[in-house]
């Protein structure tokens, strides 16, 4: 888990307060400190993911200070510089001090959590997965030990017409597939599977000691992405498949994320629903769907212009994404309303943590050119297997959005 502890030094009290305050509203634990003396004394017991330091009131040993953090502290946490200005001289002196970065008073809070977000989330490294489909056992070896001694995860079949199973079971990133088999050509093979919705997107490299470039070219026309000639050096194998799969999931991140906020688009969204109803159909669970929609988001797009406004879904994204539990699923199904599937309560749990979510969004101040200001969401909920597919529920959520907001909104509505 995630360390979400941060430090916050400044000899101001009221400017401690207000920002431990802004900050604490998407989850994270703040210790207020007058002094870096005593966050340093108290960091050796208890590490924080962050420190935040006013430049302003600590000028005098803060040099030795730092230093002291960053050799005595395993690991030493990142440090964030506030200021009273955006004095290039305090950010060269910030700068120099090692910071991570630099915010004059008063501070953007939306900017200053997405540094937090990217300093304390802990990144899961996935491991590439390829598919070899070789007949010849002698080159399914050779092909498993070189990207196997990668880090790279291998499931290899020497039966081509066994490669549905393998990719129900494995779920390839990436199928390295030689050009001829005993029974079928791999070009046959790949047109057959190009046919297929769900075959679609996985890149498929085909391998061959043919150099005839007519034969690679029609196994390319076939539905192959790729073509290598063996031999094929070890090292260069496995940048290209590296390179292949990184690319693959790019593409499908674009295609299924949000470009603004990140999370799933509406479409991502339905198909992960549409996979939790069925696999609830067989546990027997109950399913909660939640609809969140920001109130009256034209007037802030209006007033304070659609730049501001896009801060405000990133801000509400990061703060749903933050408080909801890691098995559950968010996304944006479009303008100013996001879609989560929870995976781990019922919905009386749900409709008390977004009731709080709710509280705390209302909480969070909002910075513009024309003033700051605050914002404040509907909520609506309904569940499987009241509602049996999706059209259903997702048709009933939004009833009781619409509901939450006749009340004058700023609330949350669940449908039993």
């Amino acid at each position: 888990m995630s360390n979400r502890l941060i430090y916050l030094v400044d000899g101001s009290a009221a400017r401690r307060e207000d920002l431990a305050s802004q900050i604490g509203h998407y989850g994270y634990g703040i210790s207020s400190f007058d002094t870096l003396a005593q966050a340093t004394a108290e960091a050796k017991r208890s590490l924080p993911a962050v420190i935040l330091i006013s430049l302003t009131d600590l000028e005098g040993d803060m040099a030795l200070e730092i230093g002291e953090i960053q050799s005595e502290l395993n690991p030493p946490p990142p440090i964030i510089f506030i200021a009273d200005s955006g004095d290039p001289g305090l950010r060269l002196r910030s700068v120099r001090f090692g910071a991570r970065g630099f915010f004059p008073r008063p501070v953007n809070i939306d900017a200053l959590i997405g540094i937090l977000d990217t300093l304390t989330t802990e990144r899961e490294i996935q491991k590439h997965r390829v598919l070899i489909v070789e007949s010849d056992s002698t080159l399914a070896s050779e092909f498993e030990t070189i990207l196997r001694n990668a880090g790279i995860l291998t499931c290899v079949i020497s039966n081509p017409l066994t490669i549905y199973s393998a990719v129900a079971d494995f779920s390839p990133e990436l199928i390295l597939m030689d050009l001829y088999y005993p029974e079928i050509l791999g070009m046959e093979l790949a047109a057959v599977m190009r046919q297929q919705h769900e075959f679609q997107s996985i890149p498929i490299v085909f391998h061959s000691n043919d150099t005839d470039q007519g034969r690679q070219t029609v196994a390319l026309q076939k539905g192959g992405d790729d073509y290598l000639t063996r031999p094929i050096h070890p090292e260069y194998l496995v940048l290209f498949v590296l390179s292949r799969v990184d690319r693959a999931r790019s593409l499908h991140s674009l295609m299924r994320r949000d470009s603004l906020t990140g999370l799933l688009t509406h479409t991502g969204i339905h198909e992960a629903l549409e996979q939790r109803i069925k696999s609830a159909s067989v546990e027997g669970k109950e399913v909660p769907f939640v609809i969140v929609d920001i109130d009256k988001f034209k007037r802030i797009n209006d007033t304070y212009g659609h730049p501001i406004g896009d801060i405000v879904l990133k801000s509400l994204a990061r703060l749903l994404k933050q408080r909801v539990w890691s098995a559950d699923v968010v996304g944006r199904l479009g303008g100013e309303e996001f879609g989560i599937i929870i995976n781990s309560m019922d919905a009386m749990t749900a409709s008390r943590i977004f009731n709080e979510i709710r509280v705390d969004f209302a909480q969070i101040r909002h910075t513009s050119d024309a003033g700051d200001f605050y914002a404040t969401f509907s909520c609506g909920i309904a569940s499987y297997p009241r509602y049996g597919d999706l059209i259903e529920m997702e048709n009933a959520a939004e009833r009781a959005v619409r509901h939450a907001k006749n009340l004058g909104g700023n609330k949350v509505a669940l449908i039993r």
